[in-house]
């Protein structure tokens, strides 16, 4: 850069280019010298502020965690795929209850049993028991009642003593009374009962007897 220069007469004349003011005026490039150099707060000022504030956020969260006697947590979605909020993490639980208590009239019936109007002829749908039902109209209901479970107790019959005191049987409906293989001892019952579920409420010899009977109702909790 042109600066002063001395003549050969000893003096010394001020001349400067036309560049050397422009520089002047447009101020230091880079960091500046000791003579010249720019006020601190110029430079700091604009990138502080954002520190500052980020500063004062985290402080105001720190402060609400510790007056709420824990320490700071960033919130988060919760982790569908976390154990903790996957359904097989709270399996659902199945209980029985009993509905109310309605009263009929139960028969029985002798093989063949299949092919039933609820499950055909797979031999699985019968309990290694040997205790379940047909429907009779009154229950069947459009074959809602299929694989379902009743309770069932001998109250009184025709002829004194035929019920079994204080016995009661769990049978599952697996057919329609109306159209089983076998027909039932007497038509028109409510629910007719295998020869073995009917023997252990009742005496075999009886035709029909007056029966108490709920239904089994399952319920996901």
């Amino acid at each position: 850069m042109a600066g002063w220069s001395s003549d050969k007469g000893g003096g010394t004349a001020a001349t400067r280019s036309d560049a050397d003011w422009r520089e002047e005026a447009r101020g230091p490039i880079g960091l500046a010298d000791s003579s010249r150099s720019m006020k601190p707060s110029s430079i700091t000022k604009p990138l502080l502020i954002p520190f500052l504030l980020a500063f004062l956020l985290l402080t105001m969260q720190a402060n609400l965690s510790c007056a709420a006697g824990g320490t700071a947590t960033h919130d988060r979605p919760p982790d569908t795929h976390s154990p903790t909020t996957s359904p097989l993490a709270h399996p659902m639980t199945v209980r029985s209850h009993l509905s109310r208590v309605y009263v009929g009239t139960a028969a029985h019936y002798s093989p063949p049993y299949t092919p039933t109007a609820c499950y055909g002829k797979d031999p699985a749908q019968f309990p290694s028991n040997n205790i379940f039902a047909a429907a009779g109209e009154e229950i069947w209901n459009n074959g809602i009642v299929c694989g379902r479970y009743f309770l069932v107790r001998c109250i009184s019959a025709s002829v004194s003593g035929t019920c079994i005191p204080n016995q009661n049987i769990q049978v599952r409906i697996v057919d329609r009374a109306l159209s089983s293989p076998s027909r039932p001892s007497r038509n028109g019952a409510t629910i007719v009962l295998s020869m073995m579920a009917f023997s252990k409420i009742a005496k075999s010899s009886a035709v029909a007897i007056n029966v108490e009977y709920q239904q089994y109702v399952l319920l996901l909790t």
